[in-house]
């Protein structure tokens, strides 16, 4: 029996042929059908169903041999995202840029950067503990069924000729989960500087400044200068504002 020695495998039997489902990170789903002496397999991203990778022609005499097999892929292709996904992510962005690519080749490079980008989003909802506990950065709801969008405080048009400075905008501490809604209003500037605030609580004051510095730094090498600047945080504020209160009390006496 296959699952003796996966026991995290489920099984699925549809008609003549049996499925094993597996689940990895990176929102990765293992699935191994066949049956009698002809199985396969292929890895499938579990919201979009899109192929990341398959046994192709292959066929395996034994369904042990195609899940160990459909594991070792999908442990292999979590290994390689968790080291190279936004720079994976800032290489295809600046080939389909700047590069003539024809047009089937093109469609493919979209596809893989959309679902890299995918794979950022998903392991930002990881770090904020799962799809049933991760919210909106800026209102703090639960996503509707369009879910959680990544957003870049930096945006990418920003970036354009400059890919050391869009790969220094894909860092955690420049990025935000945002639901549909408020994604569609995270370009104004009063939000943009509710969201730095809002990094500032998450990853420090001092982390958030420095991912902002070597972005600039970056930026200012092939641009102009850098007009945005980080805003001041909550307790900053809160002391302003009483400052100015007993400002206003006095003048009024």
């Amino acid at each position: 029996m296959p699952t003796d020695d996966h026991p995290t495998w489920s099984r699925i039997t549809t008609g003549k042929f049996t499925s094993f489902v597996l689940p990895g990170d990176y929102n990765m789903l293992a699935v191994v059908t066949g049956r009698a002496w002809r199985w396969t397999w292929r890895i499938v991203d579990r919201d979009t169903g899109f192929v990341i990778s398959d046994a192709g022609r292959e066929h395996h005499g034994q369904p042990k041999t195609a899940l160990r097999m459909a594991k070792l892929v999908m442990d292999a292709n979590a290994r390689r995202w968790g080291h190279n996904l936004r720079e994976t992510v800032q290489h295809l962005e600046d080939r389909l840029e700047f590069e003539r690519i024809p047009a089937l080749e093109r469609g493919k490079m979209t596809q893989d950067l959309e679902f890299m980008r995918a794979m950022m989003r998903h392991t930002m909802i990881v770090e904020r503990g799962g799809i049933k506990h991760a919210k909106c950065d800026l209102c703090g709801q639960s996503p509707d069924h369009l879910g959680l969008q990544l957003h870049e405080l930096l945006q990418r048009g920003m970036t354009v000729n400059n890919p050391a400075a869009r790969e220094l905008s894909y860092v955690p501490e420049l990025t935000a989960l945002l639901c549909a809604n408020c994604h569609s209003r995270a370009h104004n500037p009063e939000v943009r500087d509710k969201l730095f605030r809002i990094a500032f609580k998450r990853y420090g004051r001092l982390q958030v400044s420095l991912a902002f510095e070597r972005f600039k730094s970056a930026y200012e090498q092939r641009n102009t200068n850098l007009h945005i600047t980080l805003p001041a945080p909550e307790d900053d504020l809160s002391a302003e504002r009483s400052e100015t209160a007993t400002g206003e009390k006095g003048n009024c006496r």
